[in-house]
């Protein structure tokens, strides 16, 4: 298991687990995640914000 925090990393990653309050809030690819899941949709946004990222074609 890797912990990351690099947008490259997280969107090459075959399985992303979100953690929220040290608790699992949902899992699975990037794609599917953005689809479904708030809070990833928001961190994401931030990394790229942060980073300056484009948009990850998703």
């Amino acid at each position: 298991m890797t912990t990351a925090h690099r947008l490259s990393i997280i969107l090459d990653a075959d399985q992303i687990v979100v953690l929220d309050g040290g608790k699992v809030r949902d899992s699975g690819p990037h794609r599917e995640l953005l689809a479904r899941d708030e809070l990833y949709r928001e961190f994401i946004e931030a990394l790229r914000i942060h980073t300056g990222a484009p948009d990850s074609g998703a």
